[in-house]
C-alpha cells in the first residue's frame, strides 16, 4: 500500500570488490576497485528526499613509490 508518504523500500544487495597486485622490485602496486558491480538501482537515503545510490563504478590505478 502506498499513499505517496509511505512506501516499502527493499534492502538492496550491492556487490563491491577490490584487488591489488604488488610489484616490489618496482615499488609499484596496481589496483582495481568496482562498486555496485551488478549496477542495481536502489534508494540510499530518504532523509533529504529520495536519493539513489551510485551506479556501477570501476577504478583502475597504480601507486608508485619513488
Amino acid at each position: 500500500h502506498t499513499d505517496g508518504k509511505r512506501v516499502l523500500i527493499r534492502n538492496p544487495v550491492i556487490f563491491n570488490a577490490t584487488i591489488t597486485y604488488d610489484i616490489p622490485a618496482l615499488n609499484l602496486t596496481i589496483f582495481a576497485t568496482g562498486k555496485n558491480l551488478a549496477n542495481k538501482i536502489y534508494l540510499s537515503d530518504r532523509t533529504r528526499g529520495m536519493r539513489f545510490g551510485s551506479s556501477r563504478l570501476i577504478l583502475v590505478g597504480a601507486d608508485w613509490k619513488f
